[in-house]
């Protein structure tokens, strides 16, 4: 246990370092830092909703898009500690999912997208009662270089509404929408 928190907290300040140290001098202009959240509930236990927030698991709900491709483990898993990779037309980012423990309803993934972008995505899965699981989802992202200024802040604007939609796909996944 003590290993993996370790583990984070070195993910945390490496990128930390990579942005300043590579970026903090070389513009007048500061990168961007936006946090954007949004919550919603599901009608439904604790225990099915929190297995939808692993990257493979993802693939059931998410973007059609959503396809990882993993490197660590082989074959795919939701666990922590995986690493994969996704299209972004002609470039790719890289994930981390820093945390995942479905049993206490947190995960963590950690993205880079080369030159551009970090993000920092947690997501929190509560039982409000037997039947109701609240998801509260936390978006951070850093630009590489001040020209993706513009870029993050209108992604940020975005993850903001995100709540919606998500919880539409999350039910959709757990066969809410059936009549």
């Amino acid at each position: 246990m003590k290993l993996r928190r370790f583990g984070r907290l070195l993910v945390a300040a490496a990128l930390t370092a990579f942005v300043h140290v590579c970026y903090s001098q070389t513009s007048p202009v500061a990168p961007a830092h936006t946090v954007a959240h949004f919550s919603f509930t599901v009608a439904a236990p604790f225990a099915r909703v929190t297995l939808q927030f692993g990257p493979e698991a993802e693939r059931g709900w998410g973007d059609p898009q959503w396809n990882p491709h993993f490197l660590y483990p082989q074959p795919g898993k939701d666990v922590a500690g995986a690493v994969f990779t996704l299209p972004h037309g002609q470039i790719s980012s890289v994930w981390v999912n820093t945390r995942y423990d479905s049993a206490a309803g947190r995960m963590q993934y950690v993205y880079i997208i080369a030159d551009a972008m970090v993000c920092v995505i947690d997501v929190a899965v509560t039982a409000v009662d037997p039947m109701h699981t609240l998801v509260d989802v936390t978006y951070t992202r850093t630009a590489l270089a001040p020209e993706h200024n513009e870029g993050i802040v209108h992604l940020s604007q975005q993850d903001a509404q995100s709540g919606p939609e998500w919880r539409q796909h999350v039910e959709h996944a757990l066969g809410m929408d059936q009549p």
